[in-house]
């Protein structure tokens, strides 16, 4: 007669022999994501923070590099919203350049305020209604699909935000998709409709920053609320 036991003896030889990899819980799968999160943090701080060296011999402050990609986004918008799509482009490529050159500059000369954080934090909410705006206000989207991508963008980042903020959380920052690959889908869409006019590229790329956005807002709702039953 087969046993349980058995059974489960078998698994675990079968597992110190490399032919069974037991699945991952969600908690386990929650704290590799973590992980692997943390680690890519890391290297990109490390990586930039040379260039924050540069710009602090430059005498370039946090809060005026901050500003710069503001104006930058705001040109981005208006270049898209005049179809100048090219233009537009090189002007979104400087708006995420100084967004990670104003993060680096502070690293690099310990010039890190809490006021710095929190007018990184709003200026890239604005930086990314100017860009959607200007897309949606072209008619090479439709402003429903902008509108979509604006609104799941702004409630990925403000999930997070209060979840740190409110729950107190060292860091909320998981889900499927980061500002850095929207950026770069947007890009995409961008290009495609550039060269592949009248497609609509644009719009499904749209459709994608939006439906990836709230997907990282659930998931970081259902982070939150594990971490937060955790505590005593």
């Amino acid at each position: 007669m087969f046993s349980p036991a058995g059974k489960n003896q078998k698994r675990l030889d079968r597992s110190k022999r490399g032919r069974y990899i037991p699945s991952l819980g969600a908690q386990e799968k929650v704290f590799i994501g973590t992980i692997v999160h943390y680690s890519r943090r890391q290297f990109y701080e490390q990586s930039s923070t040379h260039l924050g060296v540069y710009c602090r011999k430059l005498g370039l402050t946090p809060n005026f590099l901050t500003g710069v990609s503001l104006v930058c986004a705001l040109a981005s918008g208006i270049l898209f919203w005049q179809k100048q799509l090219i233009w537009g482009l090189v002007l979104m490529a400087l708006t995420s350049v100084t967004d990670m050159l104003d993060g680096a500059t502070a690293r690099a000369g310990n010039m890190g305020t809490v006021f710095g954080g929190i007018l990184d934090h709003v200026s890239d909410r604005y930086g990314e209604f100017f860009i959607l705006a200007g897309l949606g206000l072209s008619g090479l989207a439709h402003h429903g699909w902008a509108i979509f991508a604006l609104f799941g963008m702004l409630i990925a980042s403000y999930t997070r935000a209060a979840a740190e903020s409110i729950g107190n959380l060292p860091t909320c920052a998981v889900g499927i998709m980061g500002r850095f690959e929207k950026f770069i889908i947007i890009v995409v869409g961008v290009l495609l409709e550039y060269f592949f006019p009248g497609h609509n590229f644009l719009d499904y790329c749209l459709i994608v920053v939006g439906a990836a956005s709230i997907i990282t807002s659930i998931q970081r709702l259902v982070f939150a609320a594990r971490q937060l039953k955790k505590r005593p």
